[in-house]
């Protein structure tokens, strides 16, 4: 199983929570000293969990299809959404068959591969 970067990072906020407020109301336990001064963990931890966000958010962004993009290749993403889905489910990498669908086809690489994801993400909900 994969983890996310919205796993990761959902479930480190959920621990930094859970240890600051074990700290501020029972115990301060987490937290360890560097050259002098007493950092809290779940801080950093904090901190990572918002940056495991900020990855995914960036990631998610990226990979959708633009309008200019729809509008230039849709139609023949549409014409060979048949071929492209019986490469992937033979086994073929899917960067393989979008280096096939670009020197046949002209579409660029990473279209195919945006909207490959977005197919994904279509079949799952």
């Amino acid at each position: 199983m994969r983890v996310t970067a919205l796993q990761v990072g959902t479930i480190s906020l959920l621990l930094a929570a859970g240890m600051g407020l074990f700290d501020l109301a029972v115990k301060p336990v987490f937290r360890f000293t560097l050259g002098g001064f007493t950092v809290p963990l779940w801080i950093l931890l904090s901190i990572y969990g918002a940056i495991q966000l900020w990855a995914w958010n960036l990631t998610e962004r990226g990979a959708i299809l633009s309008d200019a993009e729809v509008e230039k290749w849709g139609e023949l993403l549409t014409e060979i959404t048949p071929t492209l889905i019986s490469a992937i489910e033979s086994g073929k990498p899917v960067s393989e068959v979008a280096k096939k669908l670009e020197s046949e086809h002209g579409i660029p690489v990473d279209v195919t591969l945006r909207y490959v994801i977005a197919l994904g993400q279509m079949r799952r909900s």
